[in-house]
């Protein structure tokens, strides 16, 4: 594992205690790099200038000796010895839009990264859900997975634990665990069989710096990275109050659909749901209905490079069969298709592109 000087003096700045994502943006702000802002900081030179709540000459002054006592080969060896990796905005494989209004400034990663490379749609909802809940959560996770699509959660009890038990289930994409602590601490630990299984066959990331243990705030933190890196947000239940309707105002805010599952009017766990459809969050009665609603006609894909031979390819038969035959849609060219149904999304837009079918919603037409 390389990590160049820049990563490592931001991760340092970050371990400190107490620097929470708004004292670490303002650490940050006193320098031109981060670099600079931890010699600074380590030989007491940061200017005085308007802080966040809370943050005052004494934490500062803590800070400044912790700075000093922290080794950056120690940090490189933990990383190494727990598989962490380090992104940056200006990794490949950033997933947070350029236009987010709160990015954060950094995130820790374990497991595969390739699941940031793929479509992504949020599935969040109360601990307290009914088992119609834990059933249609667990039911769209797998088959959203099954399309290619990365389902985000936080790895709470009750919804988020249904849909990431669901996208592991169906071994399709590899689902994202947003947490609110350090990579390497499962919360709740009730969870953990579930978190072992997650960095195994997806991803786990956090904005907070390792060893970091659950505090409250974090938690409504994290739900603003659940937003930025998906496609969207479906929530499956939740209370009038409870902490999903925070993540579903985080996508709106981001310009990002947010999909309701309506529930019984004599249901708790469904009265957040139902007031978010009352307020013009869209309908989600099943994954065709959010697939046609985030994606139109078929899941972007990241292009690969064109190939001469794509023309009178395999797929592109079944493709161009299935839209001659009048009933055709994108779900039963990707039962009969063996390959991935990436390739599937991918042809299928580029034979749209080229106008030689056409898309309604899922069914496929010549024109």
């Amino acid at each position: 594992m390389t990590i160049d000087d820049q990563t490592l003096a931001l991760v340092v700045l970050a371990s400190l205690d107490g620097a929470g994502p708004a004292r670490l943006k303002w650490l940050l702000d006193s320098s031109d790099s981060p670099t600079q802002a931890l010699e600074l900081l380590r030989n007491k030179r940061l200017k005085n200038r308007p802080a966040p709540q809370g943050l005052n000459s004494e934490l500062v002054e803590k800070w400044s000796n912790q700075s000093r006592r922290i080794s950056e080969g120690k940090v490189v060896e933990r990383l190494v010895r727990d598989q962490m990796t380090v992104l940056t905005p200006s990794a490949d494989c950033w997933p947070i839009p350029s236009d987010d209004p709160d990015p954060p400034v950094l995130l820790f990663a374990r497991g595969d990264l390739a699941a940031l490379t793929q479509p992504k749609v949020a599935i969040v909802g109360t601990r307290r859900c009914s088992s119609v809940g834990r059933k249609f959560a667990r039911q769209v996770g797998a088959e959203l997975s099954g399309l290619g699509i990365s389902v985000v959660s936080g790895l709470a009890l009750g919804i988020d634990r249904e849909a990431h038990i669901g996208a592991l289930v169906s071994k399709g994409s590899k689902p994202i665990a947003v947490l609110g602590t350090g990579v390497d601490v499962c919360y709740p630990r009730r969870n953990q069989s579930l978190f072992d299984e997650l960095l195994a066959k997806g991803l786990v990331i956090s904005e907070l710096p390792p060893g970091t243990k659950p505090r409250r705030w974090q938690f409504p933190a994290r739900n603003r990275i659940i937003a930025g890196i998906a496609d969207a947000t479906i929530v499956v239940e939740s209370h009038l109050s409870g902490g999903s309707l925070l993540t579903a105002d985080e996508s709106v805010e981001r310009g990002k659909p947010v999909l309701a599952v309506p529930g019984s009017v004599l249901s708790p766990a469904a009265a957040g749901t139902n007031q978010l459809l009352r307020d013009g969050a869209e309908l989600c009665l099943d994954v065709d209905s959010v697939v046609e609603t985030v994606y139109g006609f078929g899941v972007p894909s990241k292009p690969k490079e064109s190939r001469g031979d794509d023309k009178g390819s395999p797929l592109v038969e079944l493709i161009l069969s299935e839209a001659r035959s009048g009933s055709g849609t994108l779900t039963t060219v990707m039962s009969a298709w063996k390959g991935p149904s990436d390739e599937v999304f991918t042809e299928v837009q580029k034979l749209a592109a080229s106008r030689e079918i056409s898309i309604n919603g899922e069914r496929l037409g010549v024109l």
